[in-house]
């Protein structure tokens, strides 16, 4: 018999499916209308249950209220100190986290499923009954405070800051920016309040994904199902007020490096033109090859990094160019990254170009559905968005069928530099 030697110097043949699919779900409705969605994987008796709440920034009566209470959920109950809660869980080699967000928040659950019936309870026990201890609140105002002075003298993080006040105003929910006197003003009786209101596990939308059996759906029926939810109220008005100026500039002396950002307010992700925007703006700078890091980093040394992003919000969308340059080449840069953003509306993208960001966007598709916890995280971000389950496969034909032409078109409409605002902090040269 003959052994077939391998070319160890030749790099494999590149092979991309022609199709690439969302993968198995499904979905049920528990007995007081929570909706819930299951990606299955049998293999292993581990159970990953995700509950979304509407308790983001955009709810919030007061800034920062939302981060303060999702942080501190976990820290206590009526029954249980921080620590005993946390024994509790542990002693049965499960997690709970909980994750704070612009639109929700959510509590993620990971244990083994025989042990649900037991981590369940406790959980239902923080959504409701969350104590919100006065020194908990305290150690968390003391370490916000901190974060926010050392974040302060940071450009990266004043550029951020910046770049969504002038965006969205400094009074939107996703525009305001943290200060010393928001963090002091944080009281336990209102985070009581807002808890109560905001969590209450009859507003959940469930997200379930592992070794889903009939005994898991039955534990979320009783923890989850069996509570029904008082209606929201005190809605706030949220009015968008964009910055007038387009060129903001935040003097850091004491900098080397300046903070850039180009931005501009765009489509949502249900806008029919935006699954081909997302190609034009991958081949801008949406991954390590794009045209951007190529000429700013690859050729010019000005950056380690470069990118631009499309970032979703469920009432308002952004794009962004984000990178840190040298003082002495900031303008440079900046110049550079016009220079792209016109270049992309002007001259239409070569084929080999367009074939490597197809590759490479397909690729990225197959791994964000690559087994159940992927798979459900994609799900999970296209119902919180509001999108229907089409959207997956809108965006993997976006990325087969758009054509150079169309890019060119988009690019124009949508990546305009004369349309953006100009965020630079530092001292740029």
């Amino acid at each position: 018999m003959t052994t077939k030697m391998i070319n160890r110097t030749a790099a494999p043949d590149l092979q991309i499916p022609e199709t690439v699919s969302l993968g198995a779900y499904r979905q049920l409705t528990l007995g007081n209308g929570v909706p819930v969605y299951i990606a299955d994987n049998n293999t292993e008796d581990v159970v990953k249950i995700e509950l979304c709440f509407p308790a983001g920034r955009w709810y919030e009566p007061s800034p920062m209220l939302s981060r303060a209470v999702c942080r501190l959920l976990t820290k206590g109950t009526s029954r249980f100190s921080s620590k005993e809660l946390a024994d509790r869980i542990e002693f049965y080699g499960a997690s709970v986290e909980t994750a704070n967000g612009h639109d929700y928040t959510s509590v993620k659950i990971f244990s083994l499923g025989k042990y649900l019936p037991e981590i369940m309870p406790l959980v239902g026990e923080m959504l409701q009954d969350a104590s919100m201890p006065p020194e908990e609140l305290q150690l968390f105002q003391k370490k916000q405070l901190q974060k926010l002075q050392v974040g302060l003298r940071n450009t990266d993080f004043v550029a951020n800051r910046t770049m969504h006040a002038a965006l969205f105003g400094d009074q939107h929910p996703y525009g305001y920016a943290v200060d010393a006197d928001m963090i002091r003003a944080l009281d336990t009786t209102s985070m009581r309040n807002f808890s109560r209101q905001h969590y209450q596990p009859g507003l959940a939308t469930v997200f379930l994904s592992g070794n889903i059996t009939d005994a898991t759906i039955q534990e979320l029926e009783r923890s989850v199902g069996s509570q029904t939810a008082e209606p929201i109220t005190g809605a706030h008005q949220r009015s968008l007020h964009s910055a007038e100026e387009q060129q903001i500039l935040v003097p850091n002396a004491e900098s080397v490096q300046s903070s850039i950002r180009i931005a501009s307010l765009t489509i949502g992700k249900d806008h029919p033109d935006y699954a081909p925007l997302n190609v034009a703006n991958t081949v801008l700078g949406g991954y390590f090859g794009s045209r951007l890091m190529s000429n700013i980093r690859e050729d010019k040394g000005y950056t380690y990094g470069i990118y631009s992003l499309i970032r979703h919000h469920h009432n308002g969308s952004y794009f962004v160019i984000d990178t840190e340059v040298g003082n002495e080449v900031c303008r440079a840069a900046v110049d550079e990254i016009y220079a792209e953003m016109k270049q992309l509306a002007e001259v239409p993208v070569d084929n080999n170009e367009l074939t490597v960001v197809r590759n490479y966007m397909l690729g990225s598709l197959i791994r964000a559905t690559d087994g159940s916890f992927n798979r459900i995280q994609v799900i999970r971000n296209m119902v919180m968005s509001g999108l229907d389950f089409e959207y997956f496969d809108r965006l993997v034909t976006a990325v087969q069928r758009t054509r150079p032409e169309q890019i060119q078109e988009l690019a124009g409409k949508y990546l305009d530099p004369t349309k953006q605002k100009e965020i630079i902090c530092g001292q740029p040269i």
